[in-house]
């Protein structure tokens, strides 16, 4: 078969029939659905007239009927009225029969038509012959849990059948029979079931039953049609097509002899790229020479760099300790002779010497972190921080603190450098929250966007936000000496460190309720 014939034709007329198919059954379920409603309304419309006539009847304690006509069925012993009350009107003689009496001829009289059955019954009833049969039991007791009509159709001994319930409340007039047997306003004592046949509801939609499908067969046929013609009408065309193909593969032809020579001159200038490549690789190779050479100049200049800060800071500690050493004697020797001013000045002498000293040593360690090989393994960053926590205790035995260290804390990183990190983190929240009555430090790590971010937690003095940008840099104190000592470069070190790991430090705090330092390690 024409391939093209397959595509034009066999394929839309499939497509074509699916859709007919889906829609005539779609169709035919919405009638379904619309059967099903006219038969809800039938059956809701038969028990709301029982229901009335019930009422009716109650209100009134009874029917007066024609004697022979109440003895087509035996009274209701069982409501606690005993009937009947006879009287004769016009001649003729009638018997009062209850409200329960009269339900039971409708009974009888819907069996005897056969299109109806009504049935009034409870789970326990008291005439016997009101027993609900199983479907009635089953939406009975639906009804004690909630008091919503069903509505189901269902298939019977005779065929299809719709059947309905709705529970039956009971009303102030019916205690009047039924309040002696512990019912109460209020109450579901029962049900209203209503049964009839399915068959004469889906006949009155046969019709349009009917004319759906007769309409989508006739859709069906009229379509297809229509897809043979333009079917044909497309088959002209490819054959048009056919000889159009013949003479652009004959252009092809020429085309590609025209692309050889193309590709020869192609083949020339690839060569020439070629050589060019080659020139810029021998020129990687000696721009790669002139950077290993100024590494090795840099190494070098860093070795000297690294040499003079020592001897700098050997140059600057030699004063420092002659004026600290000189300030104490002038205070031992000539302390006698000095006014509280003149103390004064050799005592801020000396503390200032001790802080130039300290000064020197932090910034030879920074240098030094910032140049040391660093060593990676696994370390116990829970063990290292109780071990600094201890150091912290020792120094001041007296304080009250609070440590709370997370347990199981492991992090890959150069264990001593990552020991600087701790130590200053902890020292400094040891140090703020000095003031406290209980130091509170905690010692932690969360998951943030897949990564582990350690943490240490005071609830020191805290600093302002507005200046967090200060915190990690060379000697800046966001306090005054005199408040804390320091020399500002703690948290400098902190940060060159977590760096060098490839990690980020960050802080959070506010005024007079703490601080948070967070770090990362790649």
């Amino acid at each position: 078969m024409n391939p093209l014939r397959v595509s034009t034709f066999v394929v839309p007329l499939v497509v074509w029939f699916v859709i007919v198919v889906c829609s005539l059954f779609w169709n035919l379920a919405l009638l379904d659905d619309q059967a099903m409603n006219i038969a809800h309304l039938q059956v809701g419309g038969i028990v709301s007239l029982v229901k009335v006539e019930r009422l009716r009847n109650t209100i009134h304690g009874g029917l007066f009927v024609p004697t022979e006509v109440s003895a087509s069925v035996a009274p209701d012993r069982y409501s606690g009225i005993m009937m009947p009350e006879s009287v004769t009107v016009q001649g003729l003689a009638m018997t009062k029969i209850n409200p329960a009496h009269v339900g039971q001829q409708v009974e009888a009289i819907g069996k005897y038509q056969k299109h109806l059955f009504v049935h009034i019954t409870s789970l326990r009833p008291l005439n016997t012959q009101n027993q609900p049969d199983e479907w009635e039991r089953e939406q009975l007791r639906a009804f004690e849990r909630t008091a919503k009509a069903r509505f189901e159709m269902n298939e019977a001994g005779g065929g299809r059948v719709f059947r309905y319930m709705v529970p039956v409340m009971t009303e102030k007039e019916c205690l009047l029979c039924h309040g002696k047997q512990g019912f109460r306003e209020g109450d579901i004592r029962g049900g209203i079931s209503v049964t009839i046949p399915a068959e004469p509801v889906f006949d009155t939609l046969a019709g349009q039953r009917t004319m759906t499908i007769a309409g989508h067969g006739g859709a069906f046929i009229l379509v297809s049609f229509m897809i043979a013609g333009y079917s044909r009408k497309l088959g002209r065309q490819w054959n048009a097509l056919e000889g159009l193909k013949n003479s652009q593969e004959q252009l092809v032809a020429e085309r590609t002899a025209e692309l050889h020579g193309a590709n020869e001159a192609l083949r020339q200038e690839n060569t020439l790229r070629r050589d060019a490549e080659e020139a810029s690789l021998q020129l990687n190779r000696q721009l790669e020479q002139r950077v290993a050479e100024r590494t090795a100049e840099l190494q070098a200049a860093n070795s000297e760099l690294e040499a003079f800060c020592y001897s700098v800071a050997h140059d600057l500690r030699t004063p420092l300790r002659g004026m600290n050493g000189f300030s104490r004697i002038i205070l031992e020797r000539y302390g006698d002779t000095l006014d509280e001013e003149g103390k004064d000045y050799l005592g801020r002498l000396s503390a200032a010497s001790v802080r130039m000293g300290q000064l020197v040593d932090d910034l030879l360690h920074l240098t030094k972190v910032t140049r040391s090989e660093m060593r990676r393994r696994t370390v116990d960053l829970t063990a290292m921080a109780q071990e600094i926590a201890a150091d912290c205790r020792h120094t001041q035995p007296d304080r009250r603190a609070e440590f709370n260290i997370q347990g199981g804390l492991v992090a890959n990183a150069d264990e001593n450098l990552l020991r600087i990190v701790m130590v200053n983190l902890l020292a400094n929240a040891w140090k703020f929250s000095a003031r406290e009555p209980v130091s509170r430090i905690d010692v932690g790590s969360t998951e943030r966007d897949g990564k582990t971010v350690f943490f240490v937690k005071d609830n020191g003095v805290g600093f302002d936000m507005a200046y967090v940008g200060k915190l990690f840099g060379p000697f800046e104190r966001l306090v005054s000496f005199n408040e804390f000592e320091g020399t500002g470069i703690g948290l400098a070190t902190v940060k060159r460190i977590v760096e060098r790991h490839g990690g980020m430090v960050w802080a959070e705090g506010e005024p007079g309720k703490g601080a948070t330092f967070h770090f990362t390690l790649s």
